[in-house]
């Protein structure tokens, strides 16, 4: 996770980088979020799947590990029971087939090359993308029917073109559910409250200046949502948002950039809600989240969906 050598007389110099950011003497602080490296997959390989002879050598152990002490389920137990509530609910409607028209070619020609009867839903076809995904990552070959151009659908290859916007549905019924505030603000809420203690660390005397946190994809979705961003591709392994502080004309100001691990590449983010010049007090008074005590309030309430008044009031999801 770290790639970048700081050197705060300048910007972060990022060696491995396509382009280049132009040099800066204003910088004083930088808090990076950043999803979490390359694990195996976390389904079985389909049926039809070319690689599955070697899994037992290349990916020993319980599907989806990225080390003995990651447990997915252990940590679940411990979650807030509305987040539980939302992704069972998640979970429900990325299982239901699929009836949109359009897809109906791409489902035919996974049931026909993976040997899954029942690829219809957007979570079937989430567990083969994950699959096809991270046995690449893994030096396995990527099978030619879903890399390869399909002429019967513009010469457009499923995988990742095709499969990846289906796939993204599941990440927003997780995260975003019927794009209701009340189930963002789960999700979102304490992470941008966290943001928000941290990017106030650049006036204190002596603390660090580059901090970063390792999280999940749907966490990375989560912050990316809460503040306004339009999200159009999976979180990649190693992808991450990085806050930068900037001191220009005498205020401090925030910028926010998406780093692309398989490009090495960095993004600018500009907020609509928050355009430039936005202060670190902008920032924090328009993306304020919620705090540990309120989240929990909310997380244990009687309500089965409470709404986002905190956000409402700021109108903090106002696109």
């Amino acid at each position: 996770l770290v790639f970048a050598n700081v050197d705060f007389s300048r910007r972060p110099h990022y060696h491995e980088f396509h382009g280049t950011l132009p040099p800066t003497c204003t910088l004083q602080y930088v808090y990076a979020i950043f999803r979490h490296g390359i694990r195996s997959p976390i389904r079985e390989p389909y049926p039809k799947s070319p690689n599955a002879r070697l899994y037992k050598n290349v990916f020993p152990g319980v599907r989806g590990k990225l080390t003995k002490v990651y447990d997915a389920p252990s940590v679940a137990t411990h979650t807030c029971p509305k987040i539980a509530a939302i992704t069972a609910a998640a979970l429900n409607v990325s299982e239901q087939p699929d009836q949109r028209k359009d897809r109906k070619l791409i489902y035919k020609l996974m049931r026909e090359n993976t040997g899954h009867p029942e690829m219809d839903s957007v979570m079937s076809v989430g567990n083969v993308y994950d699959v096809i995904l991270f046995e690449g990552l893994n030096g396995l070959p990527q099978p030619e029917w879903a890399i390869g151009p399909r002429p019967e659908l513009d010469n457009k290859p499923l995988f990742p073109d095709l499969l990846e916007p289906i796939y993204l549905e599941f990440y927003y019924n997780n995260v975003y559910l019927e794009h209701k505030q009340s189930c963002l603000q789960f999700i979102s809420g304490p992470l941008l409250y966290s943001i928000q203690e941290q990017l106030k660390k650049h006036e204190v005397p002596r603390e660090e200046k580059f901090r970063f946190h390792g999280t999940s994809d749907f966490a990375i979705m989560g912050v990316l949502s809460g503040m306004g961003v339009d999200v159009r591709a999976i979180i990649d392994p190693g992808d991450g948002v990085l806050f930068e502080v900037h001191r220009e004309n005498l205020t401090s100001e925030v910028k926010v950039l998406y780093y692309h691990s398989m490009s090495h590449s960095l993004e600018r983010l500009i907020l609509g809600r928050c355009p430039d010049p936005c202060t670190v007090d902008e920032f924090i008074k328009k993306f304020p989240g919620l705090s540990p005590e309120r989240w929990t309030e909310l997380c244990f309430s009687d309500d089965p969906c409470p709404p986002a008044e905190d956000f409402e009031k700021t109108n903090l999801y106002a696109f």
